[in-house]
């Protein structure tokens, strides 16, 4: 979900890292918005992923956050929530293409113009 704010209290959350890197698991992993395949090797972006505790065990264990296994999104998809958050949005984990189809709607973008703004002539 695309958002102007991310003073939400969360119960997951995750951090994207800075910048593409190579898919340096063992096997390949799925992309967390699109579903496709990342095979080891190609260009991803590692989403770093927690929660807050659900027991005081966990609580004294892990403290305030429970580091989850690592999220990723592929080249495309990644692409996608790298510009959308240099433009300041926060955005919540799931299909990325419905964000970036939001922020169209909101801002008048076409895609499939010759400029990609609408036509206000």
């Amino acid at each position: 979900m695309l958002s102007c704010s991310c003073d939400d209290d969360y119960d997951n959350w995750v951090e994207p890292a800075k910048d593409f890197e190579p898919l340096s698991t063992k096997r390949s992993r799925r992309c967390g918005s699109c579903e496709k395949k990342i095979a080891v090797g190609e260009i991803c972006l590692n989403f770093k992923h927690w929660r807050n505790p659900r027991s005081d065990y966990e609580e004294s264990r892990h403290g305030d956050e429970v580091l989850l296994a690592d999220l990723y999104m592929c080249e495309s998809c990644g692409e996608i929530w790298l510009n959308l958050t240099d433009l300041g949005y926060c955005l919540s984990f799931g299909d990325i293409r419905d964000d970036l189809q939001y922020y169209w709607e909101m801002t008048g973008f076409h895609p499939d113009s010759s400029f990609g703004v609408a036509d206000f002539g």
